[in-house]
């Protein structure tokens, strides 16, 4: 157990380099108007910040440094997540994004140029209820069904979750690269800010592969492991994506 002295300078340092919790309300994913969620958000995010400056107050190095990195990369990105998800499911749900990410094929079944109409038809028929809603192809070759996932996908937590981290970034970049507040703004200027979010979304994306790296598995298949600097990066992408979030949806609120 650490001396007060020692606890009161860890608590000290901690608390006098970070932004307040007032701070954070102002600035923090203005736009999520859920204040439960942002509330969620804004105390984790308030924790985790905590924890790094203990971890730096007492210069940690070695093993402790990376379980430091391992913690915050968890954490940042678990917020990032969540925000994502709060977005996806209430200011962009009824985006047309959403259902092209969640279109999943769920049977190939191959069917033989010999084989007569009327056999194809029953068969039809048989996928039809059994995977309806669902848009279909069919040729004399193959026959593919892609069911979707359930109607009300966006207030159903259990199917929500077989959406990947990774897909649902694409999802956003996808539908900010449709709804741009200054889409009718020089060409150039246009496609340099669309640069710059791809540019962040794949940093991004990367940060989800070590977000993962820190299952023992994963890290052993691909031989890379978490550095600090990979937590700075993803406390820098919590910073940049609510800033990116609150200027879309404060110009063009949808």
């Amino acid at each position: 157990m650490y001396s007060e002295p020692v606890k009161d300078y860890l608590e000290k340092y901690a608390n006098n380099n970070i932004e307040s919790l007032q701070d954070l309300n102002k600035t923090l994913f203005a736009t999520i108007n859920d204040q439960n969620v942002r509330s969620t958000i804004i105390q984790e995010f308030y924790v985790i910040r905590q924890t790094y400056k203990y971890f730096e107050g007492m210069r940690a190095g070695g093993s402790l440094q990376e379980a430091e990195a391992k913690l915050q990369v968890i954490s940042y990105m678990s917020i990032i997540e969540y925000a994502l998800d709060y977005y996806l499911q209430n200011e962009y749900k009824n985006s047309r994004r959403i259902s092209e990410h969640t279109d999943i094929p769920k049977k190939l079944i191959p069917v033989e140029k010999s084989l007569n109409k009327e056999f194809v038809e029953i068969l039809r028929a048989k996928i039809e209820n059994a995977y309806a809603p669902q848009n279909e192809q069919i040729n004399n070759k193959k026959y593919q069904v892609y069911a979707k996932f359930d109607d009300e996908i966006l207030t159903k937590d259990e199917n929500w979750r077989k959406v990947k981290f990774e897909a649902k970034i694409k999802m956003i970049q996808d539908i900010l690269d449709d709804t741009d507040p200054k889409a009718k703004s020089n060409v150039h200027k246009r496609q340099k800010r669309k640069d710059e979010r791809h540019k962040f979304f794949d940093e991004l994306t990367r940060l989800v592969y070590f977000r993962n790296d820190v299952h023992l598995a994963h890290q052993s298949r691909h031989g890379e492991s978490v550095q600090l600097d990979h937590s700075k990066k993803a406390y820098r992408a919590v910073k940049q994506f609510s800033n990116l979030m609150d200027e879309f949806l404060k110009q063009d609120p949808l």
